[in-house]
Order: structure tokens, then sequence, then C-alpha cells
């Protein structure tokens, strides 16, 4: 993975978790003796309701693996891919004092690739040339700035494309798929018509192909996929009959200041590359650990008006497992056992919700092991990261509170297996890469008003 594209998937955080953003909560209004802060918010933000057209432009990274004509090239397809695009959208939003809701359809097209040479010669090239969405979205406003979340289904249109020696040549195979696109952004209104929005989207697909008879060079467990795109893009938009200012009433914030400790439960990814006794198996590992996860985290928050800072440590117990059994019937089984993190929080305060970024430093725990002919053996490769992340939470009395939370751990630490077992072969590895988690929790906070 590319160094950019590192750095957007420490982003996809929010991506996972813009959910929250999405998810209005209906519930009954604090008791009375919630008082509201000396720092009262502006009866007047701008008013976003109403339909919208736009276009935007930016920047894509496809995320590929897969192998091919690997008896003799006997290494992974590991490729990010990276272009320019382009396109338009459309939406219509709701608004309520300074919360508002959304919904949006929009189109991207344009050229994302990535492409490399085996030892025969021969070119593999991963391109992404179109994108779409249907989606979600969901914020608060601050003045004439509204910050939101988004999430909903995804669209992506690829191909793996063959050049050189092989038979016949060209030759492709086209990979498209659905999944989840989520994100975040902030627009600016520039005018009561006029805004200016940046904005980050992860598309995650996960579509594999069979690669097997696409040349004469094919080999029996060849396969392209496309594990998901990060998109960073710039956006106008003209809304129809915008108004300067709402009229509408607002809420005052919760006071969130203060020591808190809670527990939290969700599911997580951890994509982990690499090969295992590939002269025998002839494939990269594609079995990314998918599972359960729980765990603990205490934090202080500081207040300043709307504005909610502070700092949070975790750790959670993780369940995220997956193995397959190769063409030696001998068994690999990929791991992540725990994980976590130290995180600064930023945020902002609206009716009695708290929408927030986060990022720090985190820790993964994750293990290969293998059986070769009935004898295990396993190689740990403990990981440090960069996390990154956006939530929300919901006050529902003046000392608890309910979360919604997406995380990314960002790592890049390759450990070698060459001598792992008798079958380890000359170029084994695996590589930890990120682990994207979406998590639910519930905090008590001391003291609270």
């Amino acid at each position: 993975m590319g160094g950019v594209g590192r750095l957007l998937a420490g982003i996809a955080v929010v991506a996972s978790s813009t959910a929250l953003g999405a998810i209005r909560v209906s519930a009954a209004d604090l008791p009375a003796k919630a008082s509201p802060l000396p720092a009262a918010i502006p009866a007047g933000v701008a008013d976003w309701s109403g339909f919208y057209l736009g276009g935007h432009v930016g920047w894509a990274s496809p995320e590929f693996r897969g192998t091919y004509d690997d008896v003799s090239d006997n290494r992974p397809i590991d490729l990010t891919g990276s272009g320019v695009v382009y396109g338009a959208q459309a939406g219509y939003n709701l608004q309520f004092g300074r919360l508002v809701y959304g919904v949006e359809v929009d189109g991207t097209w344009g050229t994302a690739d990535a492409s490399r040479r085996d030892r025969e010669g021969d070119r593999e090239r991963m391109e992404t040339s179109m994108l779409a969405s249907a989606r979600l979205r969901s914020g608060a406003v601050i003045d004439n700035i509204w910050l939101y979340g988004t999430i909903g289904i995804g669209y992506v249109r690829s191909k793996f494309t063959v050049t050189g020696s092989d038979d016949p040549s060209p030759a492709l195979r086209d990979i498209d798929g659905y999944g989840l696109a989520s994100g975040f952004g902030a627009e600016l209104a520039l005018t009561p018509n006029w805004s200016m929005r940046a904005e980050y989207l992860y598309y995650a697909i996960n579509a594999r192909k069979d690669l097997r008879g696409l040349t004469d060079d094919s080999d029996p467990r060849d396969f392209a996929k496309l594990d998901g795109v990060h998109v960073l893009r710039f956006a106008a938009n003209y809304r129809f009959g915008g108004a300067a200012l709402s009229s509408a009433s607002v809420a005052p914030s919760v006071d969130w200041s203060g020591l808190y400790v809670g527990g939290h439960g969700g599911w997580g990814r951890s994509r982990i590359l690499g090969v295992y006794d590939e002269a025998g198996d002839s494939g990269s590992f594609d079995i990314d650990p998918i599972g359960f996860l729980g765990g603990g985290q205490i934090g202080y928050n500081f207040q300043r008006g709307a504005w909610v800072y502070g700092i949070e440590g975790d750790g959670s117990f993780a369940d995220m497992k997956n193995d397959r059994i190769d063409s030696e019937r001998d068994t690999q089984k990929l791991e992540t056992s725990s994980l976590a993190s130290v995180r600064a929080r930023l945020g902002f305060a609206a009716d009695n919700r708290l929408y927030y970024i986060t990022a720090g430093w985190g820790r993964i725990d994750s293990r290969l092991s293998v059986t070769e002919a009935g004898r295990p053996a396993s190689r740990s490769f403990d990981s440090d990261a960069f996390v990154f992340g956006s939530g929300v939470d919901w006050a529902f009395t003046p000392n608890w509170s309910a979360r919604l939370e997406g995380l990314t751990y960002l790592a890049d630490n390759q450990r070698g297996t060459t001598r792992m077992t008798v079958d380890s072969d000359r170029q084994d590895f695996v590589r930890q890469g990120l682990v994207g988690v979406i998590r639910a929790g519930v905090n008590y906070r001391f003291g609270g008003l």
C-alpha cells in the first residue's frame, strides 16, 4: 500500500464510523437538572434544508490483491492505485436546529490504476474507472459550517489486465462490485445558495474474480480482488431556495466534562497479506481475520462552550480469525487477538449529542499459525499503529451516555516466515495492514449535572 493510501486508510476510521451520524436517536429530553452551559449556543445558524446539485473533483486510491502466474512469479499482487477523478452529486436536506439530515446520490469517473511487471516480463495492471453511491448524511452545524458523517450503498467498476508474452494478450477480467460507502466531511456555506465541501469516502467492496483460464500462463488458484477504494474530493453545490439563517430554536449543550469509564463491543476486520509454502500452495493469503471484539475505555473531557476535547485509553480482546487448507492439506490460520490505543478526542456538542474525531497511538497483536503434517508452528507479529476515528455519544441521563464509534488502526509491519517450518519457502512472509473496527459502548461520567 502506498504511503498516501495508508494515510487515507487511517481516515477510514470515520468511514466505518459514520453510520453513527446517519442514526438519529429518538428519546426523551434530559432531566431538568441537566442545566445549560454558561456559554450559550447562538440562536441563528446557517440553513441547509432543501434540494441541491453540484460537482466534484478529487483523488482516488483503490487497493488490489491477488495472484497471477504465481508458479513462475512467486509473488502476490499487492497494488495500491491512484488517479484523478471527477463527477456530480445531487441531494436533499432537512434541518432541525443544529442537526441536519439528508440523502445524496453521486457518480464519479476517472482512472485510478497501478501495475507491475513479473519475472517473465509480463505486465499486470489493475484499474478503477467508475464509482457511484447513494448515501444518508447527518451531522451538526457550527455557524455556517456543517460537519457530517455519511453512509450508504456504493458501486465500483474495475478491471484486471495482462499484457506481454502470455496468450491472449492483452487479456482482461472485469472486477465490479457493490458494498458499503461511508465517510465524513465539512461543508461551508458561502452564500444562501452556494457552498463548498471537502469530503472523504471509503468504498468497501471486497470483490474477487477467478483468473483461471484467463491466459495460457494462468494457474489454478490465480485471482484478482478489489478490497476497497479511498476517495478524497472537493465539491461545490448550489442549493435551491436558500435562506441565510434559520430561526429554529436550539437546545443548550449538555455538560460533557469530567472523568468517565465504560465498556464496548463490536466487530472488526484485520487486513493481513502474505504467502506461506508458496511452492506447494501456489496462492497468496486472502483470508483476512474477521470477528467480534470487546473491552473497556477510560477518559477525561474538558468543555468550552459547545467544544469538547479530552483524552481516552482503551483495550479490546478480539476473536478475529480466518483459516484455509492448502493444496497439500496443511492448515494456515491468521488471527488478531487484541487491540489497544491512547487517543486525543475533539468534538462539538449539539442537543444531547457529541460528534467527535479522535487520533493517537495503537497496538495490534496478531499471529500466523500453521499445521504441517499434523505438527503445529506459529509466529507472532505485534504491530504499532496510528489510530484515527470518529463517533457520536448520546447522553440519555446526566451521568450515562451511549456511543457508536469507528476506529482504524493503520499499520505496516512485515515479518518473514522463511524458517517457520520445513515447508516454509524463501519468500514467505506476513504483513499486518490496517484493522477496521466499528463498535458500540456505554459510559458512566462522574459528577454529571
